[in-house]
């Protein structure tokens, strides 16, 4: 009876030894690339892909450092609705954000001054509203329903509020009137 446990296990070791040397185990080289899901990260002089699509430094007209002089005027609204005019700038960046997908979304809260908890991008459902800046960071939108908005804008993996000033961090607040143009100078995203 011992030598039938002891030759049980012995049998088993041999069994797996001998199904391994027959099966070839594929040679693998790993390269870095291919242990992520995502490219690595090139180091050439490239704008961010957003939303809108990827945008190049030959479409841009933007010169890194310089804050831009914004429109002086906004387009014409319908009778009833207002419009905005700007350019988006980023502080990190110290740059204006050229050919960048943005959206005004609704103030929340009893005062209709309260921005909303958390940002993921633009809902329909929520009435915001879409645009995107052109190759000098500009943007302006027409028939923009009355209210309280927050200008959000999008930057790599994130869609971040605008803020009063570079010193100021508290989120900018746009009052659309109606019937009235709203020039907005420099909107600036942290």
């Amino acid at each position: 009876m011992k030598r039938i446990r002891f030759l049980f296990p012995l049998l088993a070791i041999f069994l797996l030894v001998a199904c391994q040397s027959r099966i070839p185990s594929p040679t693998i080289t790993p390269t870095l690339e291919s242990q992520f899901a995502y490219p690595l990260p090139s180091f050439e002089a490239e704008t961010y892909p957003g939303p809108a699509g990827n945008q190049t430094a030959s479409e841009s007209k933007v010169t890194p450092g310089v804050i831009p002089i914004p429109p002086q005027d906004a387009p014409q609204p319908e009778a009833g609705k207002g419009s905005i005019s700007g350019v988006l700038y980023s502080i990190s960046k110290n740059s204006a954000l050229a050919l960048n997908t943005f959206f005004l979304t609704p103030a929340e809260g009893d005062n209709k001054k309260t921005p909303p908890p958390f940002t993921i991008g633009p809902v329909a459902s929520r009435d915001d509203i879409l645009g995107t800046t052109d190759e000098k960071g500009e943007f302006s939108l027409a028939n923009v329903p009355p209210g309280n908005y927050f200008f959000i804008a999008w930057a790599p993996m994130d869609w971040p509020m605008a803020v009063t000033s570079p010193e100021d961090q508290t989120y900018r607040l746009i009052e659309i009137s109606a019937d009235q143009k709203s020039i907005l100078g420099i909107v600036y995203i942290p």
